[in-house]
């Protein structure tokens, strides 16, 4: 349903010699069928029961949302952590989960593709600043994009060299804010009330911000702070600002970016346990608690 080339098992044969004598196989070591033999049957047998009586449930229509992934911003992240819990791949993965929690298809796409046809671009720890990747941006606004920047996003060159601009590098201006506070939500110094959290549209429902938070300053006028910092030493300071298509999303939790994306899409989060998708103008449901697939009906992006 996410959209697979090809779909592999591993392995054919369970290995009878090295370090993966006990991985699992469709054939035992005797050669004689395994369980999984018969779950790649059923899929097979199920695949091919979908294509002749739904077939417009199979293709996977072209994505909405990209997200941009980078090995040199992952690099560069592994080499400089500053904290543990706000790695390259847990806050690429965060927002990507949010999505999927929208029911949105997102393309997983490298730092150097045209991102023009999509109607929103996600760049959650686009860490390195380029003319081409800012380049690639401004592109994408000029369409008409939605583009969301994430934390630790456009802050050091190809050499791992801090930019001496205001950060977003390149996109500070057209942001209309630049950032002032980037670390743990605890702040410098500690303190006791504990990590600061994220408010919304709604002050009642306070957010965590997870391993990394951003908070932002000098806001133009023009410029809609959309989220403040609560409790914490960076109790009240924008942590989530918009100017036309360009917004910086200083949170890093899968909770931060599921409400703020719902709120900028006007859609609303799944529960954990659903997947939905969009196939042939009806949703698709996967149930991971019941291990069951449904479709329930005409699609409406405010389900």
């Amino acid at each position: 349903m996410h959209g697979v080339e090809t779909l592999l098992w591993f392995r054919w044969r369970a290995a009878r010699a090295g370090q993966e004598q006990h991985h699992a196989a469709l054939l035992r070591h005797d050669g004689t069928r395994a369980p999984a033999w018969d779950e790649a049957a059923r899929f097979i047998r199920e695949y091919h029961r979908v294509a002749g009586l739904s077939p417009h449930l199979l293709p996977r229509p072209p994505a909405r949302v990209a997200l941009i992934h980078d090995h040199l911003d992952a690099w560069m992240l592994e080499v400089i952590p500053q904290v543990p819990d706000a790695s390259h791949r847990m806050l690429v993965t965060a927002a990507h989960a949010a999505a999927r929690r929208l029911g949105l298809d997102v393309d997983v796409v490298p730092a150097d593709a045209d991102l023009t046809g999509y109607e929103v671009v996600l760049a959650p720890a686009l860490h390195t600043v380029t003319p081409d990747r800012i380049a690639r941006l401004e592109a994408a606004l000029a369409a008409g994009a939605l583009v969301v920047l994430g934390p630790r996003s456009l802050v050091r060159d190809q050499h791992a060299v801090w930019v001496d601009e205001p950060v977003p590098g390149g996109l500070a201006a057209r942001l209309g804010a630049r950032v002032e506070h980037a670390g743990s939500p605890a702040g410098w110094p500690r303190a006791t009330s504990g990590p600061s959290q994220l408010v919304l549209d709604d002050p009642r429902e306070p957010l965590a911000v997870g391993g990394w938070i951003e908070t932002l300053t000098e806001v133009a006028g023009d410029a809609t702070v959309l989220g403040r910092a609560r409790g914490g030493p960076l109790d009240g300071e924008p942590v989530v600002v918009r100017r036309g298509g360009l917004v910086h999303l200083g949170a890093a939790s899968m909770e931060a970016w599921a409400r703020v994306l719902g709120l900028l899409l006007r859609r609303r989060p799944r529960p954990d346990h659903l997947e939905v998708f969009e196939r042939g103008g009806r949703h698709v449901t996967l149930d991971h608690r019941s291990r069951t697939i449904g479709g329930l009906g005409s699609v409406s992006d405010r389900d």
